[in-house]
């Protein structure tokens, strides 16, 4: 067993576990979303309010429309990598963000003014939206699955279930 390992976690208040340090007699409190139950929690969370719940929108305008308007598709398109950009710790995937979000702002003002938009535009924005979610998801289980990072912290205890 390795210097950092926890011999033991005992819960002592909800939200929270007490971890102990065998190797080096250590003892401390840790917000429970830090153990694998909690991390599992987080990484659930994100993914439901990160990647499935913005495409909310979409899916009921395409349950009462029967379609999505191309003009909604350019605005998601977007605002959707932005939005995901601007929560990532990876620069290079800001910048790729921000270089995707400007690309389709553009396209969903040329489409506005009545411009027809090659089909093309669209297949690439459809990889562009796959690429991000992959990669963020990815991310995303390395942020709150292997380093435990809370998600929305709330208070000092953390996301609570």
């Amino acid at each position: 067993m390795d210097g950092n390992s926890c011999c033991s976690a005992v819960g002592i208040a909800p939200g929270w576990v007490v971890q102990r340090n065998c190797a080096r007699n250590q003892t401390r409190k840790t917000p429970a979303s830090t153990t694998s139950r909690g991390a599992a929690r987080a990484i659930d969370l994100c993914l439901l309010f990160h990647l499935f719940l913005p495409f909310l929108p979409l899916v009921i305008e395409a349950a009462i429309l029967r379609n999505v308007e191309d003009k909604t598709l350019l605005l998601f398109l977007a605002i959707y990598p932005l939005s995901i950009g601007v929560s990532s710790r990876n620069r290079l995937m800001f910048g790729k963000a921000v270089v995707i979000g400007l690309a389709y702002s553009t396209f969903f003002g040329l489409n506005s003014g009545d411009v027809l938009l090659s089909p093309v535009i669209y297949n690439i924005g459809y990889l562009c939206l796959a690429a991000v979610m992959i990669i963020h998801m990815g991310e995303r289980y390395n942020r709150h699955v292997v380093d435990r990072d809370l998600f929305w912290e709330f208070g000092s205890t953390g996301v609570q279930s």
